[in-house]
């Protein structure tokens, strides 16, 4: 079965996504003690996994990450707090993980013009969340997030296994160059 088809397999075991409202990709982010963050995030300034965070909430802090990346690329940090540690093994080093962000299909994310998330398709400690990307020309492209939760894994946190693209195709294999963003 095609990654595409069997995203579409699991999406309609899951149920539907319906919308929920339209995000922002231009929230101040702040440290813990309410200030700006300015230059690259220290450790005590990443919003990490809680239990309490929905799966929709949880796409909403990597999104918004991903938004920041334009002009911030330690923003790429926070993307990967809320990745599990099957997709941190999948995805390789920060570094690799970022030239993939980079890449299309996933450099959409980036440079979005704005962003919608749907309703999270809920089943035990599994979700699905489909993402609109508005693009930088006003194309539209399709994210499909998959995300877990395990007790063993950041105390029964949402964490983020997979995000595929629906509007491209399969999963693209690793890009040699990034996009220039």
């Amino acid at each position: 079965m095609g990654a595409l088809a069997a995203a579409g397999f699991v999406a309609g075991w899951l149920g539907a996504a319906a919308p929920l409202g339209w995000a922002t990709t231009g929230r101040t982010t702040t440290s813990p003690n309410s200030q700006p963050i300015d230059g690259p995030p220290l450790p005590e300034e990443l919003s990490l996994p809680r239990p309490e965070l929905s799966p929709g909430q949880v796409v909403a802090e990597q999104m918004d990450a991903l938004s920041r990346c334009r002009h911030d690329r330690s923003a790429i940090h926070q993307v990967r707090a809320f990745a599990s540690s099957a997709n941190r093994a999948a995805t390789g080093t920060d570094a690799e993980f970022e030239k993939m962000v980079l890449s299309p299909p996933y450099d959409t994310m980036v440079v979005n013009r704005s962003w919608h998330a749907g309703r999270a398709a809920q089943h035990g400690d599994l979700a699905t969340v489909l993402v609109t990307v508005v693009g930088p020309n006003n194309e539209v492209a399709l994210f499909r997030f998959y995300l877990s939760r395990d007790a063993g894994e950041a105390n029964g946190s949402w964490l983020t296994d997979h995000v595929y693209c629906l509007t491209g195709g399969a999963p693209p294999a690793p890009a040699t160059e990034p996009s220039q963003i």
